[in-house]
């Protein structure tokens, strides 16, 4: 075997592995826009269900503010001024420091 032969054996393997390599590029594109369609299908139901989840939540929060806490909130309020209110016309703070 000759120089030039082993030359070109080398220039022959190395065209078969650029072509391997295009042919390896062109599928991975391939394979990344089917995925890229596929999400794109996906994503915007995804996100629909999460802003209803959302909303729901919120609603959900609201509703037990306005229900809930807020009653509670007032009430207790109330009591803590009935409480002081008595404190300051019996003389004082009934109280133990410790």
């Amino acid at each position: 075997m000759t120089l030039e032969n082993g030359r070109d054996i080398a220039i022959i393997i190395l065209a078969v592995l650029a072509m391997i390599q295009v042919i390896l590029t062109i599928f991975l594109l391939y394979v990344v826009a089917r995925l890229a369609l596929y999400v794109r299908g996906r994503v915007p139901p995804i996100l629909d269900s999460a802003q209803t989840t959302a909303r729901t939540v919120e609603a959900t929060a609201n509703t037990i503010g306005d229900n809930l806490v807020k009653p509670v909130i007032a009430t207790a309020s109330f009591a803590v001024g009935v409480r002081e209110f008595f404190s300051a016309l019996t003389g004082g703070s009934k109280r133990r420091k410790g």
